[in-house]
């Protein structure tokens, strides 16, 4: 596919332009937002019930992408500058689910495991931190942690966002700082599970546990 080849050629030259980076990382943001909204007009089971039937249809979408389906592939085409080498070159011998595919797994899983207010602040609180981590850490980092290509300055980035968006979300901050702490120092391997889906489901688990606890 010489559209493929073009992009990933592109992306190789280079690590993702900037410009992609900071679009990729805006959708974190407005992704950020639009659950804020549903936390303040829709019931708990309406979230759960969208999040769960949305991360099927991530499943499906991903099943067809890897299978070369006609469709899949013109949608996946029309987003290939937001997406990672190893996403687009996605297949059924070496599958690589894109971010958001993670992002609405791990979603319906904390919606349905924990309360609704901690969800919402703790993912927002991911989407945010996450974001700031990329740009920090992809275009002002210069120390990389051990056998990792994250860095110092990225993590810190990470916290300080992080904490600062659960303060807004007035959390306990003995509470905030652990279950952000533990975040960052979760983001910073690439395995298990992408960070889309590990790190949140940390930041949260965490959170309920601390709280409980210290609260």
């Amino acid at each position: 596919m010489k559209w493929l080849e073009r992009v990933l050629s592109n992306q190789r030259k280079s690590r993702l332009p900037l410009k992609a980076e900071l679009q990729r990382k805006s959708i974190h943001v407005l992704m950020a937002l639009v659950l804020l909204v549903l936390h303040q007009t829709c019931s708990r089971s309406f979230i759960v019930g969208l999040m769960v039937t949305l991360s099927i249809l991530a499943g499906l979408f991903e099943w067809l992408r890897i299978q070369a389906n006609p469709l899949a592939i013109r949608l996946q085409q029309q987003f290939a500058f937001l997406m990672r080498p190893m996403e687009l070159e996605s297949s059924v011998n070496r599958i690589h689910l894109i971010g958001a595919t993670w992002v609405l797994w791990s979603l319906a899983l904390l919606t349905w495991l924990f309360p609704m207010n901690m969800v919402i602040s703790c993912y927002a609180m991911f989407l945010i931190a996450d974001g700031m981590a990329a740009i920090f850490g992809k275009w002002l980092g210069t120390h990389n942690w051990p056998n990792s290509k994250k860095t110092f300055e990225g993590s810190l980035a990470f916290f300080l966002s992080g904490l600062a968006t659960l303060a807004f979300f007035q959390a306990n901050l003995l509470v905030a700082c652990i279950a952000v702490l533990l975040a960052a120092l979760a983001e910073i391997p690439e395995k298990p599970f992408d960070d889309n889906f590990r790190v949140p489901l940390v930041a949260t688990t965490v959170y309920f546990v601390a709280e409980r606890l210290l609260g």
